[in-house]
């Protein structure tokens, strides 16, 4: 991935009986992500991962956003937000 790309996920080919390739079948189903389970990176162009993670992320549902400067703190905020959103018992 370069930094100025959009990332792409390869995808699995096999080769049919005649040579050709065929896309993979990916497993059971599509996976379920819930949207309210859903946020945004957005990583500062000096961030160095693991060991730097400088940026923002962004709850998609709630809208509630945090500047993180390290992995400590964006694991927090992603807590933080899934805690306060889970359903009471």
């Amino acid at each position: 991935m370069t930094a100025a790309g959009p990332y792409r996920r390869p995808v699995a080919q096999k080769r049919t009986a005649s040579g050709s390739r065929r896309e993979a079948a990916r497993g059971p189903g599509p996976l379920e992500l819930p949207p309210d389970r859903a946020f945004v990176l957005h990583l500062a162009a000096h961030a160095e991962l693991p060991r730097r993670v400088v940026g923002r992320v962004e709850h998609v549902t709630s809208g509630r956003v945090s500047h993180v400067t390290s992995l400590r703190g964006l694991m927090a905020f992603l807590a933080e937000v899934l805690r306060d959103g889970a359903p009471e018992d």
